[in-house]
């Protein structure tokens, strides 16, 4: 985290960088957050971090611990699960939204890349991938005509943020899947079948719960004691 600047609302930044760590992963789950430390490494007083941990804590994304005082909270495989279950509600409908409004210019960007990733992804070089999947998911969030449903798809890519920096780089096999699960959804929005289109971002989202679960499950820290539906 980089210190802060003392003309800055010091509360309020202390704890964007603090949830911006945990999102990142820098704070990982379970781990104990000490005041004391973060305030030095944010070089302001304990007061605005105190604060900031007071808000997190309201939010959901720290949690008490017996003897430990706050830590960071766990994923859980309930919380991956209500977030899938809300993508699985909006982001199809995004999805058939951007295809009726999209130029066709927009759509033509998205569908350029796709033989290069094929070829890169057969090497074993995923960047491309990442980026055109990011790429993608930020365009639904952009040019979501629906004020309060864009809103919605940006608090759920904020919670997904937090999942893929802690699953890192999928295994090979779990990207050429997803790879293949994407160019369903380009083609569908190639084609503007609208139907299609839903269908084929539900079955990537099915299909990608079920990856993050099954590699989250490994980890000792994926549980909730109190079973919140945060992720």
């Amino acid at each position: 985290m980089q210190p802060i600047q003392k003309s800055a609302p010091l509360a309020s930044i202390a704890y964007e960088r603090i949830k911006q760590s945990i999102l990142n992963g820098t704070l990982a789950p379970a781990q104990t957050v000490h005041e004391p430390q973060l305030a030095q490494r944010l070089q302001i007083s304990r007061t605005p971090v105190r604060e900031a941990l007071i808000r997190l804590e309201q939010e959901g994304w720290l949690m008490p611990a017996d003897g430990r005082g706050l830590i960071v909270r766990p994923l859980s495989p309930r919380g991956v699960e209500d977030i899938y279950e809300m993508r699985l509600l909006l982001e199809p409908h995004a999805a058939r939204l951007f295809a009726e409004r999209a130029a066709d210019a927009a759509i033509a960007d998205l569908l350029e890349p796709l033989e290069e990733i094929e070829a890169e992804i057969a090497v074993g070089r995923y960047e491309l991938f990442f980026q055109m999947h990011r790429a993608v998911h930020q365009k639904l969030i952009d040019h979501c005509p629906n004020l309060i449903l864009r809103e919605g798809l940006a608090l759920l890519d904020e919670r997904m943020h937090r999942i893929r920096a802690l699953t890192g780089s999928e295994p090979g096999r779990h990207v050429r899947a997803s790879f293949e699960e994407q160019k369903a959804i380009l083609r569908a929005l190639e084609r503007r079948d609208l139907n299609q289109i839903e269908h084929a971002v539900a079955d990537h989202l099915s299909a990608a719960k079920e990856r993050v679960l099954t590699h989250l499950a490994a980890t000792t820290w994926f549980a909730d004691p109190e079973g919140r539906a945060l992720a």
